[in-house]
């Protein structure tokens, strides 16, 4: 244990939109083989990628107490006082539930002949997806890949914007299979998308996991948009060792509506009244929260809602890109008023009174820290541009969805050089 060590090269693997394989989802670049090519998920075999000279380096770095470039993010979080996910992954896999097969995977490493496979894998299962969220891209979102193109057509300064033109050609079919015939070796099983249970892969593997059986020693966890729930997919669901349904909450009603657009609160309201029969001990619900300047003004109002009417735990992740949505380049006295918002949350009963208080402050902590870094004023012109376009394009304003944030940017109009 040193401070660049992090359990994930060791146990975890996931393929990303872009059609490349991973060791983390915060880290950016693809694994490679022996000749610097990255490999790709639609070609490569899990073994080699697992087994890799690359992968094995990093591994070997994080050994050997060397910061490793790509996981800079987390190094960052840490030393401004905030939490990371390295730290949650070092409470889990060294210190918690998964300690034994970390330590396996260790000792299947430290062998020198290969290391069988990943115990937890995560499935990014394609770009379908049912809304157009603020802070996705269109290699995420095949809605938000169609709007950008119209605007590329009207707007010729979008391309300052975004270059992205999606990647929803991508087949992945390999990397699922794969996973499929790994069944055996594996512990734990994420889904994320686009919206996995809008895609037929999702709804297939966990469908294979739960008939063979396999299902009984796989932890499952799903990253929705809580919109598609249906009751046979939450029997399958219910056939798992454990199951967390982890629903990306952005804001309470119209917040969440302006940030997710389309999407209808009341939506939520009803899959929860559908889920609720088949919670317990082994099936549980979290949130999970994008936190942006959309939405830092009201985290009091989702934690009232996940903490006190729910009861369930709620997890705060710092936005990074795009850069004109992270809550570092927000006007100063947005800034000013966000930062005494989050430490009156802090020392509030209902932070204190939560099971975890000391870890639920340390996630907001790392909001005010991030809060508190240098701003680029650039970044307020270019989220003026694009919420006046996007806003155009979805029949929104955010001046009625989120007017406090509107407040704080109405000053820098008209607009500037983006």
């Amino acid at each position: 244990m040193n401070n660049h060590f992090c359990p994930n090269p060791f146990i975890y693997l996931t393929n990303s939109l872009e059609g490349t394989v991973k060791y983390c989802c915060l880290v950016h670049r693809g694994i490679k083989d022996n000749d610097g090519n990255t490999f790709e998920s639609a070609k490569a075999s899990t073994n080699d990628i697992w087994n890799s000279a690359d992968l094995n380096n990093v591994r070997q770095q994080m050994i050997d107490g060397v910061a490793v470039k790509d996981c800079q993010q987390c190094y960052d979080l840490e030393k401004i006082g905030g939490g990371s996910l390295r730290n949650d992954l070092m409470a889990y896999w060294m210190k918690g539930k998964g300690r034994a097969k970390f330590e396996k995977a260790m000792e299947e490493y430290k062998a020198g002949q290969g290391m069988s496979g990943p115990v937890s894998v995560e499935i990014r299962s394609g770009s379908i997806c049912n809304l157009k969220c603020r802070m996705c891209y269109p290699t995420a979102s095949i809605l938000i890949e169609k709007e950008f193109k119209k605007i590329h057509k009207t707007e010729p300064t979008w391309t300052k914007i975004s270059m992205d033109q999606g990647s929803s050609h991508i087949d992945h079919d390999k990397y699922f299979d794969e996973i499929v015939n790994n069944f055996d070796h594996i512990d734990i099983l994420r889904f994320s998308g686009g919206e996995p249970f809008l895609n037929d892969t999702t709804n297939a593997v966990i469908a294979k996991a739960a008939a063979s059986g396999h299902s009984k020693h796989i932890d499952l966890c799903v990253n929705t948009n809580f919109t598609k729930i249906t009751t046979e997919l939450l029997e399958d669901l219910s056939k798992f060792k454990t199951v967390t349904i982890d629903i990306s909450l952005d804001g309470y009603k119209q917040v969440h509506e302006y940030i997710r657009t389309g999407l209808n609160w009341d939506t939520i309201e009803e899959n929860l009244v559908k889920i609720r029969p088949y919670l317990n001990d082994n099936f549980t619900i979290t949130t999970n929260t994008t936190v942006q300047n959309l939405n830092v003004l009201y985290l009091e109002d989702i934690l009232k809602w996940t903490l006190t009417e729910l009861n369930i735990t709620p997890v705060f992740c710092v936005l990074d890109n795009p850069k004109w949505l992270a809550v570092r380049n927000m006007p100063p006295a947005m800034k000013e008023e966000a930062n005494v918002r989050l430490r009156r949350l802090i020392d509030s009963d209902m932070v204190n009174n939560f099971k975890y208080p000391h870890w639920l402050a340390g996630r907001i902590t790392s909001v005010i820290e991030s809060i508190d870094l240098p701003a680029d004023d650039k970044e307020f012109n270019r989220f003026l541009y694009f919420t006046d376009v996007t806003d155009k394009e979805r029949s929104q304003d955010y001046r009625v969805n989120v007017p406090e944030v509107a407040s704080y940017y109405e000053q820098y109009y008209p607009i500037k050089e983006i």
